[in-house]
């Protein structure tokens, strides 16, 4: 489980160090939480944290990388955005369709949400050299 490694991000001081850094406000920081059949408290337990961070959560897209062959994925992210759209800068949405040569799991919806994310940067032309990219190594 993520959530004690994601309980110490809290004692980093992130505005410290985004001041610090001459262009830290303008970073635009993608966080992708690759789930499937989480339990919606675990999801929120972990977008909260984001949330109770000094990291400026205002500039953070929040992709919630789910996959489409889960029944409730639809459910858990209509309440996910609902709960937490005003929060993010934006919330991204993603099902992953899973193909033949695929093996189902976190694994492959983080890859899909990835290039998703790509596409979204381009059209939304959001500066690549400001953006950054993270996910969730631990897949919650």
């Amino acid at each position: 489980c993520a959530l004690p490694i994601l309980k110490q991000f809290k004692r980093i001081k992130f505005a410290e160090k985004l001041i610090k850094n001459k262009i830290g406000k303008e970073i635009d920081h993608f966080v992708i939480i690759p789930n499937y059949k989480e339990h919606l408290n675990k999801l929120n337990a972990t977008i909260r944290l984001l949330t109770r961070s000094d990291y400026p959560y205002k500039n953070i897209y929040l992709v919630l990388a789910f996959e489409e062959r889960e029944e409730e994925a639809k459910k858990k992210a209509m309440k996910l955005v609902k709960k937490y759209r005003n929060k993010f800068k934006d919330i991204i949405v993603t099902y992953h369709t899973l193909m033949s040569n695929e093996t189902g799991g976190k694994a492959s919806n983080q890859t899909f949400a990835a290039k998703v994310v790509d596409s979204y940067v381009s059209k939304k032309r959001v500066k690549k050299d400001r953006a950054l990219f993270m996910y969730s190594p631990y897949g919650l």
